[in-house]
C-alpha cells in the first residue's frame, strides 16, 4: 500500500514517533505534499515543542527563529500552529486566526493563516485540552480540508481527546538499530490492536476496571488477581514493558473501552533495505507498514523535495540572519 491524499483528507491525522528525529516532519511533509497536488488545503499543528535550542519554560520573548527549529514551507491559505512571538519574524504574511491557547517552551500559542507562501515555525501547547481546543478550531476554518498534527509517543496521551483522529506512526532505522525498531514497532502495534471489552461482560467483579494508568507498579499491586480481566480506558493509559503488554495481550487479559484508529506505520531506512529490515518483524506489524522513505516513492515525492530544499535554504538563511 502507498501514501495517498484520500487517507488524509477530510480527517485528523495525528503523527507519532518512539523518538526525536524519527521521520515525524518527513512525513508530514510528504503528507502535506500529497494533498496540496489535489488542490486541498490543511491546518498543521504541533503537539507541544521539539526541536534543539529549546527556550526554558515561560521565555517572554522569542529573539531570532534558530536553524534547528522545526519550520514549514507553507502555502497561501494554509492554517498553522505557531508561538505568538514567532509571528514577526515569518514572511508568510501570518493572519492571527484564534489563540493564544495554551502555551510551550516558545510561549504562548496561536493559530495563524498564510497570507502568502513563505516559513512557518511549528509549535503548540503542551496540555491535552488547549491542544483539542485547536484542533476544533482548525478543522472548522472554511477552505480546510485535513488537520495534520506532529505528535510523539510520549504526548500520546493527547490524542485520547482529539476529534476522532487517526494515527499514523513515523519510524526511522538504520542497520545498527533495526532489531531494536522492530521490537519496538512489534510491542507498539500489539497494544493498538487490544481488544475492546464487551460492555455485556462488565458484571460486578469480572474485570479489573482502571480508571488511570496501567503501570508496571499497579500491576504487580494486582499479582494476586493474574487471572482476572484489565479494562483500561484506552491504549494511552498503558504505561508497562513490553514483556508485560506480550504477556497480558497472550492470556487475553488486557482490553480496553475505546478504540484509537491507527492506520499503520511509515518506515525511512538508512544502509538497510526493506527486505531485510521486514526480516525482524513479525508478517503482522510487516503487513501494516504503508510505506517506504516517502520523499522517494510516493506520488507527491516531487512536491516533497521541493518543500525540503525549500526548508534547506530557509534555516541557511536564518543562521545568516539574512531573514
Amino acid at each position: 500500500m502507498s501514501l495517498n491524499a484520500a487517507l488524509f483528507a477530510g480527517r485528523v491525522n495525528f503523527i507519532a514517533g518512539f523518538a526525536a528525529a524519527s521521520g515525524k516532519t518527513m512525513l508530514a511533509k510528504a503528507i502535506l505534499a500529497l494533498l496540496r497536488e489535489k488542490g486541498l488545503k490543511c491546518a498543521l499543528i504541533s503537539a507541544g515543542y521539539e526541536g534543539g535550542g529549546r527556550e526554558p519554560a515561560g521565555a517572554p520573548t522569542l529573539k531570532m527563529p534558530s536553524s534547528e527549529m522545526p519550520t514549514f514551507e507553507v502555502e497561501k491559505g494554509e492554517v498553522f500552529s505557531t508561538a505568538a512571538n514567532a509571528l514577526p519574524f515569518l514572511d508568510c504574511m501570518p493572519e492571527l486566526i484564534a489563540g493564544p491557547v495554551g502555551s510551550s517552551a516558545l510561549g504562548p500559542i496561536v493559530l495563524a493563516r498564510a497570507e502568502r507562501s513563505g516559513s512557518a515555525i511549528l509549535a503548540g501547547p503542551a496540555r491535552s485540552e488547549a491542544l483539542a481546543t485547536l484542533v476544533e478550531a482548525a478543522r472548522h476554518l472554511r477552505g480546510i480540508d485535513a488537520v495534520i498534527i506532529d505528535g510523539t509517543l510520549d504526548r500520546l496521551t493527547q490524542i485520547s481527546v482529539l476529534p476522532d483522529p487517526q494515527l499514523y506512526c513515523a519510524v526511522r532505522a538504520d542497520r545498527a538499530d533495526c532489531q531494536q525498531i522492530a521490537k519496538r514497532m512489534a510491542t507498539f502495534y500489539q497494544l493498538v490492536h487490544l481488544p475492546k471489552w464487551d460492555a455485556s461482560r462488565a458484571r460486578e467483579g469480572e474485570a479489573l476496571i482502571f480508571e488511570g494508568a496501567l503501570s508496571s507498579a499497579t500491576l504487580e499491586k494486582h499479582r494476586s488477581t493474574r487471572d482476572i480481566p484489565i479494562l483500561i480506558k484506552d491504549i494511552t493509559r498503558v504505561f508497562l514493558r513490553p514483556d508485560e503488554i506480550a504477556s497480558l495481550s497472550a492470556r487475553g487479559r488486557l482490553f480496553i473501552q475505546q478504540e484509537i484508529s491507527f492506520r499503520g506505520f511509515v518506515v525511512a531506512l538508512r544502509d538497510i533495505e526493506p527486505e531485510e529490515f521486514m526480516f525482524y518483524l513479525p508478517h503482522d506489524v510487516a503487513d501494516s507498514i504503508l510505506s517506504w522513505n516517502p520523499y522517494e516513492h510516493e506520488e507527491g515525492s516531487r512536491f516533497a523535495q521541493q518543500a525540503q530544499a525549500a526548508d534547506i535554504g530557509r534555516s541557511a538563511r536564518y543562521k545568516r540572519g539574512d531573514v
